[in-house]
């Protein structure tokens, strides 16, 4: 190329974020710096500058979707493990069954230990009741033996 031109080279390639970077090589021989050389350098740094915000414009709204579905992902997981900690219908009816029967079987045991205690109870009553049977038989049956031994000495 001639000395008087200027030549100009766009490389692009792509970064993760999708976005294109671009370097600019310039060599400018013995050209003087003249007005359309101002022109072109203002008019490369007007494109430059609107690329460079296009691609800012770009990485943002790529920023942008990835926060929100992020934050939807988020939300989402959350309301899964809501319905997962949650009891069904149904585990709710067999906790309550489960919490009824044992309701009921202490009832049954409370009921047991009464009815052993009345039966303790009532045979405790019933010997003290024989013992005091048989003591008074015991004095009728030696008062009975007195009269019939004061009786037998008296027809003696």
């Amino acid at each position: 190329s001639s000395p008087s031109k200027t030549r100009l080279t766009i490389n692009k390639s792509s970064n993760l974020f999708g976005r294109t970077n671009q370097t600019m090589t310039e060599t400018l021989g013995n050209l003087s710096i003249g007005g359309k050389a101002k022109e072109r350098g203002s008019r490369i740094s007007e494109a430059t500058r609107k690329e460079r915000e296009r691609r800012q414009g770009k990485l943002t709204k790529a920023l942008n979707n990835d926060i929100l579905r992020d934050m939807e992902n988020k939300t989402r997981e959350e309301q899964y493990i809501e319905r997962l900690k949650r009891q069904s219908k149904q585990e709710e009816e067999l906790n309550y069954e489960i919490w009824k029967t044992e309701q009921c079987k202490n009832v049954i045991i409370e009921n047991r230990k009464l009815r052993e205690a009345r039966y303790y109870k009532r045979k405790e009553l019933d010997t003290t009741n024989a013992i005091s049977r048989e003591e008074e038989m015991l004095r009728t049956l030696d008062e009975q033996r007195n009269i019939d031994e004061e009786s037998q000495f008296e027809r003696e």
